[in-house]
């Protein structure tokens, strides 16, 4: 009689134990799947910023390309207005307002040259800027992969202890 009392006594603290253990399991199933969910909204915004930073890079070349035009035009340009300026110093007075004119062009290619570079040093700003934030988030999301594969492990170690404690009670 109390061999059954004190079997009785083991099984119900046994399936207590259990019960314990099943709860903890469906806690940590949901913080997995919360873990889950949050990295895939970083790899989400990780692919986004990957794609501004396509998209900054792809306007970046275009201003490269246009900047050289414009450093090719700009040359041309001088070296036409040079020797434009040399044959009208050997002219009459009146055409030096053709060369005035033409000097004129010459800063306003250069002015557009300055602000050309200016913008080319913004989007290079930019762009370091969205390639901080892409390993910012590349980091955190390396950090939610370890505990997400920190949470699997737990889990594994619970089902194993769930598996014995019933492998003991049906022994019992």
């Amino acid at each position: 009689d109390e061999k059954k009392k004190a079997k009785k006594a083991m099984n119900a603290e046994l399936n207590e134990t259990l019960k314990l253990h099943e709860r903890t399991f469906q806690r940590w199933s949901v913080t997995q799947a919360e873990w889950q969910k949050s990295t895939e909204a970083m790899q989400n915004s990780f692919d986004t910023l990957n794609d501004q930073h396509t998209a900054v890079e792809s306007e970046r070349d275009a201003l490269k390309r246009q900047l050289l035009q414009l450093q090719d035009t700009h040359a041309k340009r001088v070296k036409l207005l040079q020797t434009k300026h040399e044959k009208a110093l050997k002219k009459a007075a009146a055409l030096n307002r053709t060369v005035d004119t033409k000097q004129g062009q010459i800063q306003e290619l250069s002015n557009e040259k300055e602000q050309l570079q200016t913008s080319i040093e913004s989007m290079r700003k930019s762009f370091d800027a969205v390639r901080e934030q892409r390993d910012a988030l590349e980091s955190e999301r390396n950090v939610l992969r370890r505990q997400l594969h920190s949470s699997k492990s737990n889990k594994k170690i619970v089902h194993g202890q769930i598996n014995e404690f019933k492998k003991q009670i049906q022994n019992l």
